[in-house]
């Protein structure tokens, strides 16, 4: 039994179309640097009782990490920004920060 020719073209389309392709996470490296980067800005402005500009830092960076899904260091950015509430007087803010951290 002989076929259309389109028969076959379409049919050959087909297998060559269904080709699995593999996408590579290229910007994961550059969020983990990021956050990393603003980590260590943080802790340096926190030093420098800079702490608006630190809680930003930190704030910033625990959204990088988020996305990693790096729990360790999201939790030390929560607990460095309840510290910093702590000592700008917003005790009922650096409470919530804390429970943030818990789970």
């Amino acid at each position: 039994m002989l076929r259309s020719p389109f028969f076959y073209l379409l049919i050959i389309f087909f297998f060559f179309s269904c080709k699995e392709k593999t996408i590579a996470p290229a910007k994961v490296d550059l969020n983990r640097e990021e956050a990393f980067k603003l980590r260590d800005l943080g802790i340096t402005n926190l030093q420098n009782k800079n702490y608006n500009s630190a809680f930003f830092n930190f704030n910033k960076s625990k959204l990088g990490f988020e996305i990693l899904k790096d729990s360790t260091n999201i939790v030390y950015n929560l607990i460095q920004m309840a510290s910093i509430q702590q000592i700008n007087g917003d005790y009922y803010g650096s409470k919530e920060t804390l429970t943030e951290a818990l789970p």
